[in-house]
């Protein structure tokens, strides 16, 4: 600095020296959960007329700020605003004087607070107190803001929104999150039970309306019967002064489909001509049902009919020789009705109708093969949905204990000797329970009650397979009411079941065993009859072809079985634009239908052949190599 003094006079001065203000601003950490505190001097008289405080706002909560001056800043000449992170644009709504600011829901993001005076002389010192509160309910996944933007909600359980927190965006000042659009699927008829909460900063301005898949149908009746469909939920906030969260809670109970039991499953009619009734057990009162016949001889008293109820049925009688059956068809059952042949005939029981049995847990046929049981052993959860009876009789529940789940079908028919009873399939091996095809007595005690420990019947004579004794076995009751168990392949257990012809002959308080034709077995037994047929199914299914009972000698031959085949060879070209479509189709068809029969051995070959007129790419290649690298590939050779 140089200053020349002209024309002083001899004496003592003082020299004054100005120098600029040094603004000093105190600030702590961004703003969190509670108050942080700014601090600093404004004032024309320092030159100092603003001041910028950067604010940083970590998540969707609750804003507010509050100005103190001293000095010769007062209220009238002293304010602080919010703008965005550019200090280009400000919010009308949190700027003011020194009265406090707030709340006010802000979103996340970077801030600058601007305090300022108009003060041209004097000066003072300020102080800026901001109080952020997160808010605590998770947001949702944005953008979510229109119909074709919304997200995915599960028919059950919750889902947690912010609405109404705001930041400023450019010339429009501000940016309100003013609603949240939300898709969900009903799997089926049903009732949908929506409720939706909000934080008491959002009460007068929210609201949700449910709308049909074209998200523009409102729906007002949430209460009644919703079809299977995609529905669309729109949350609101109709004020830019309300903000907060909610949260959507959804249960869904699926409409009660009609479904019907008929008893009996099964009937044996006299050869007379006369009547007969099948008992109908409705899942509800409007159910409605038809009914037909399928032979001529046998005619039904009605043909449809409402809820539960009798459906009556008559047979002319039967002057053949042979038995006769026809299948009553209500609503999709099928209840076989056999009518006995005239005198002097032999009657041979097929057993290969699913409708032969009582069923107990899980069994099907299909194709000509009878299958019962499944994969399924221990289950606690009841994961294949039959209900486990067998751990509801012994155990009170399906999911008690280890949830036994034992399949186990009961023919309908008794039988009584002399007979032969022939069997053709598989039946399979166990580690841990029992796999049993076996006759014995109606137990009259058993209703299936819960924790009866009852059982359908007495098992008495067949073949068995258990964890106990490896192997094929034959069991009889022995005199002391034991079943015996004798081994007729010693203790070899194979993996596969046992497969082939099974056959029992039943004369003369004798008990003759056969297995692929050749007699394994002869035990003593007394009894006389009636006796039924049980199989029970632990964790394999049996897969059962034929199954005949003949009162009388071996069982007249049926025809001459085709010669089985003992490979399989397939290829089918893909295209590369339908290869994933096609291989997972070819997975299920084929090479799942393959792997399912317990006899087959599966080996599958991928092969890949790709030309490129034009030489391949280095990234094709060094692709393709790395990952036919972790896929195991046997071969993967580029020419």
């Amino acid at each position: 600095m140089n200053n020349n003094f002209v024309g002083s006079h001899l004496g003592r001065y003082y020299l004054r020296i100005l120098l600029p203000f040094l603004m000093l601003i105190t600030m702590l950490a961004p703003p969190k959960a509670g108050a942080e505190v700014y601090s600093g001097r404004l004032g024309g008289a320092d030159n100092v007329w603003e001041q910028w405080l950067p604010v940083t706002i970590p998540s969707d909560g609750t804003f507010t700020t509050q100005m103190t001056v001293s000095g010769d800043l007062h209220g009238g000449n002293s304010g602080h605003c919010l703008y965005d992170s550019t200090k280009t644009n400000s919010c009308p709504y949190v700027c003011g004087y020194t009265s406090p600011l707030g709340p006010w829901g802000l979103k996340a993001g970077n801030y600058y607070l601007k305090v300022w005076t108009n003060n041209q002389y004097g000066r003072g010192t300020y102080t800026v107190t901001t109080t952020f509160t997160p808010q605590p309910l998770a947001n949702d996944a944005e953008p979510n803001d229109a119909y074709a933007q919304a997200g995915t909600l599960s028919t059950s359980g919750s889902v947690t929104g912010h609405l109404g927190y705001w930041n400023i965006v450019g010339s429009q000042n501000y940016k309100i999150d003013s609603e949240d659009w939300w898709r969900l699927t009903l799997p089926s008829a049903g009732k949908l039970n929506l409720n939706y909460t909000y934080d008491k900063t959002l009460a007068g301005a929210t609201g949700i309306y449910l709308y049909a898949q074209d998200g523009s149908t409102l729906i007002r009746n949430t209460d009644s019967t919703l079809a299977a469909g995609t529905y669309y939920l729109q949350t609101w906030d109709n004020s830019p002064y309300a903000f907060g969260g909610y949260t959507i809670t959804l249960a869904f109970s699926g409409a009660t489909p009609c479904t019907w039991t008929a008893s009996p499953s099964a009937i044996s009619q006299a050869k007379d001509a006369g009547t007969g009734s099948i008992t109908l057990t409705a899942s509800a009162t409007s159910c409605t049902w038809s009914a037909s016949s399928n032979q001529s001889w046998l005619t039904l008293a009605t043909s449809s009919g409402t809820g539960s109820g009798t459906l009556t049925y008559s047979v002319s009688a039967n002057a053949g020789t042979t038995p006769r059956t026809a299948t009553i068809t209500v609503s999709g059952q099928g209840v076989a009705v056999t009518q006995a042949a005239a005198s002097g005939s032999v009657t041979t029981t097929d057993l290969m109708p699913l409708s032969a049995w009582t069923v107990y847990g899980t069994a099907s046929s299909q194709g000509g093969t009878l299958t019962i049981g499944d994969n399924v052993g221990y289950d606690t959860s009841d994961s294949d949905r039959d209900g486990n009876p067998y751990n509801v009789w012994y155990l009170g529940s399906a999911t008690a204990g280890q949830g036994f789940d034992y399949d186990v079908v009961v023919s309908n028919q008794s039988f009584s000797p002399p007979l032969t009873i022939s069997m053709s399939g598989c039946i399979p091996t166990t580690s841990y329970g029992y796999h049993n095809v076996l006759f014995g007595r109606q137990n009259t005690a058993f209703t299936g009650a819960s924790n009866s420990k009852q059982y359908p019947i007495t098992q008495e004579f067949g073949f068995t397979t258990s964890w106990d004794k490896p192997g094929l076995n034959t069991a009889v009751l022995s005199a002391s009411g034991t079943l015996d168990q004798l081994p007729i392949f010693g203790t070899s257990l194979s993996s596969g079941g046992y497969c082939g012809d099974f056959r029992i002959d039943w004369a003369n308080g004798n008990l003759d065993f056969y297995y692929n034709g050749s007699k394994v077995k002869s035990q003593a037994y007394a009894y006389q009859g009636p006796v039924r047929a049980v199989v029970h199914s632990f964790d394999k299914p049996y897969a059962i072809t034929s199954f005949r009972v003949a009162p009388t000698g071996p069982t007249p031959p049926g025809p001459t079985p085709t010669t089985k085949p003992h490979a399989f060879h397939g290829n089918v070209a893909i295209t590369a634009s339908t290869a994933k479509i096609r291989m997972v189709l070819v997975a299920e068809e084929i090479i799942a239908v393959l792997a399912a029969d317990p006899n087959a051995e599966v080996k599958v070959t991928v092969d890949i052949q790709a030309n490129f007129p034009s030489g391949a790419s280095d990234q094709t290649k060094r692709t393709v190599t790395e990952n036919a690298r972790t896929l195991n590939f046997k071969n993967a050779d580029w020419e």
